[in-house]
């Protein structure tokens, strides 16, 4: 949260209200209790919010042109609602710095939240803690359910670099056979021999080629689950950490101002004194203002936690078909020609084999 750049200046207002059209805020304060009038809500619809000058927390001194400065709550809201064409407000914006709303109970409110997000609903319930509704998001079920997903993407990368080093030992060997047949059809025992020993080394010449093509088109596939793995996983769980951040200090200053509500609601009723009403309830306005700035980062970030999520979660997908289809293709290609290579030549014999044998 920043300041804004007009904090503590006075603001004089016209708008223009057609038939239906709604100012969109709620004010509080006001007499005997308080000495202003001030702004609790911006609706995000309503002429005040398109606007934009007005948030909550700002103090309302003046109604078209007349002042409410010392008049009851319920007064000025009926002078408000009955103006109608041209509506004039004029007020001081409420003047704080963000270190101001981050006091000691935030960061405890903060705390508690993260604890309540990481324990079950019935320990909780047995603790005597409420969660707070915005606590069981599904964004960090869906990314819990996606690292699950990361967990089976660098298992089945694992088992495809097996897969493909076990590939490559086999083009090898059939490598090394080959060389093998070579040698013993260049002892030329006979004729008949020499072109089997040939043929059976070209098939496994032949194998090793197809072999290597194969690894060569799946060799890709790993390199594209890293990218997934180590790159685009990573960036979504930085982008959850921040959206988790925003969201604790929301549901913090949620708390406040519903704790501050209920304390000025209970002395009010008992007749008490309470300090801050008599000063202009200055700590409940900060608190409003910083509430709605969160809520308004908290949705920003929402957006964007839903965006990326979305498109992570499908490009997971498309990307483990395509490559699970890359893999079994070229494996599949590979076995047909092997079997064809295979199937166009006759084994020796062990007597044709030990006549290949050098002497």
């Amino acid at each position: 949260m920043s300041d804004p750049p007009d904090i503590g200046k006075s603001f004089n207002i016209c708008l223009r209200r057609g038939p239906k059209q709604i100012l969109g805020m709620t004010i509080g304060g006001g007499a005997p209790l308080f000495p202003c009038i001030y702004v609790v809500q911006v609706f995000p619809t309503g002429l005040v919010a398109e606007n934009g000058t007005i948030e909550p927390g700002d103090e309302i001194t003046h109604v078209d042109g007349l002042s409410v400065v010392g008049k009851d709550r319920r007064s000025v809201a009926r002078l408000i609602k009955k103006a109608e064409g041209e509506v004039r407000l004029a007020g001081v914006k409420l003047y704080y710095h963000v270190i101001d709303g981050i006091t000691m109970d935030i960061m405890m409110n903060d705390f508690k939240h993260r604890v309540l997000d990481s324990i079950s609903d019935m320990t909780a319930e047995r603790m005597g803690l409420t969660r707070a509704v915005l606590v069981n998001d599904d964004f960090v079920e869906r990314f819990a359910l996606l690292e699950k997903n990361e967990y089976a993407c660098r298992q089945l990368s694992t088992l495809i670099h097996d897969v493909l080093k076990s590939f490559q030992e086999l083009c090898s060997a059939n490598r090394q056979i080959a060389d093998v047949f070579d040698e013993l059809a260049s002892v030329d025992p006979g004729a008949a021999c020499r072109r089997r020993g040939m043929m059976i080394a070209e098939a496994h010449r032949r194998m090793n080629k197809t072999g290597l093509q194969c690894i060569q088109e799946a060799t890709p596939m790993v390199s594209q689950m890293q990218t997934f793995l180590k790159k685009a996983m990573p960036d979504a769980r930085e982008t959850i950490e921040k959206y988790l951040q925003v969201k604790y200090i929301f549901l913090a200053f949620c708390l406040k101002v519903q704790i501050l509500d209920e304390e000025e609601a209970r002395f009010v009723a008992s007749g008490r004194h309470l300090g801050r009403l008599a000063s202009g309830n200055r700590e409940y306005r900060i608190a409003l203002r910083c509430l709605m700035l969160c809520k308004r980062r908290f949705a920003n970030n929402r957006t964007s936690v839903m965006e990326k999520l979305h498109l992570l979660d499908n490009k997971r997908l498309q990307d483990v078909q395509h490559q699970l289809c890359t893999f079994v293709g070229a494996m599949h290609h590979h076995l047909r020609q092997s079997a064809s290579i295979v199937g166009g030549i006759s084994m020796p014999s062990p007597e044709e084999l030990k006549s290949l044998s050098p002497s």
